[in-house]
């Protein structure tokens, strides 16, 4: 356009004139602005015959707006009514559905010069039929934490009691992957079921129910658990045994030694275990000789005994302070065994 006057203002509008003869108008707008509205519904269950009231709100306030409200029915069609804001941005509409079951309803409105429209998010409500009665269900998993290969229990119930309902359960797997697990409610309405995952990670299950024609059916809250990697068992023999076995192998060496010496009337160090043992030794072959009389003579074999208890006091109280062989009880175990049966010997002979 090729413009031939110069431009004129009035009213917040720009007048020019163009070649042609005509003369061009324009509007100059400031910029919309933003806008949002919500709703809710009065109550989340009535009785079919009743009314609920759904309200909300534009923010910031637009009065005369007009609002619709979308309901969506139970076997998903929608009906629209129409509301108007007031001063304050608020609305209302009352209405009486006319099917049970689980409704939504969400408020919209389209804008106008100066601001956006909106939309809100669904509000939920459930419409009963007379004399259905609205259930819910639990559950809950008897650990958060489980080894692979073994079970574990999921256990909830129907409130108020179903008996007889047939509870499905709903496993999610670490991949994401489903699967349910079917069990049936007792006359309190609980119900469980036991199961062994088959893969580590995390896990969640979820219990649910349809209703029948006098209860409402319903859908718990999932439930997490983590299956982990079952632990493999230790192998090769315990260090305990092997300590011992070397123990059993020294003592016997330092024993033979030692009653060797005794044998051959040689000298032995008297700082060594070798001393020790040799002093013992003998003193059990003394024992074991007055036991042999004793017995002959009906009496009790009493110094057999104190010679190999003093043999292990000796060896506690001389040895004992060396953990990593000789303080394991299972070793002192093998070293009285041993010892018991080199005194039998040695006083039979």
């Amino acid at each position: 356009m090729n413009i031939e006057s110069s431009p004129a203002i009035a009213d917040n509008k720009i007048y020019v004139g163009g070649w042609d003869s005509f003369v061009y108008c324009f509007v100059a707008s400031a910029p919309k602005v933003s806008t949002t509205i919500k709703c809710s519904a009065s109550t989340t269950s009535v009785a079919m015959g009743n009314s609920l009231t759904v309200s909300g709100s534009i923010t910031p306030a637009v009065s005369g707006a007009t609002v619709t409200l979308t309901y969506t029915k139970p076997d998903a069609t929608t009906l629209t009514r129409t509301v108007t804001s007031l001063a304050d941005g608020s609305f209302s509409d009352t209405y009486m559905p006319d099917a049970a079951g689980e409704w939504s309803v969400e408020s919209s409105w389209q804008g106008d010069a100066g601001h956006t429209g909106a939309t809100s998010t669904a509000a939920a409500f459930t419409i009963t039929a007379e004399g259905i009665v609205s259930t819910t269900i639990s559950c809950a998993v008897s650990s958060t934490s489980v080894a692979k290969g073994n079970s574990l229990t999921v256990s909830g119930s129907i409130s108020p009691a179903v008996s007889g309902a047939t509870v499905t359960l709903t496993y999610t797997k670490p991949d994401a992957t489903t699967l349910t697990r079917t069990v049936t409610s007792l006359a309190d309405g609980s119900f469980s079921d036991t199961y062994m995952p088959d893969a580590a990670g995390e896990w969640s299950v979820e219990s649910s129910w349809q209703g029948d024609a006098g209860h409402t059916g319903a859908t718990s809250t999932a439930n997490v658990f983590t299956v982990t990697e079952a632990q493999a068992p230790a192998s090769g023999i315990p260090t305990e045994y092997v300590y011992a076995g070397i123990a059993t192998v020294a003592i016997a060496v330092v024993a033979v030694a030692a009653y060797l010496r005794m044998k051959r009337g040689k000298k032995v160090n008297k700082t060594s275990l070798s001393h020790f043992l040799f002093l013992r030794i003998k003193l059990l072959r003394g024992g074991a000789a007055k036991q042999r009389a004793r017995h002959e003579s009906g009496r009790p074999a009493i110094s057999f005994l104190l010679g190999i208890l003093h043999v292990q006091l000796v060896i506690r109280h001389n040895l004992g302070n060396k953990p990593h062989y000789l303080a394991n009880e299972h070793i002192l175990l093998y070293l009285e065994y041993l010892l018991w049966l080199f005194s039998a010997f040695n006083g039979h002979r």
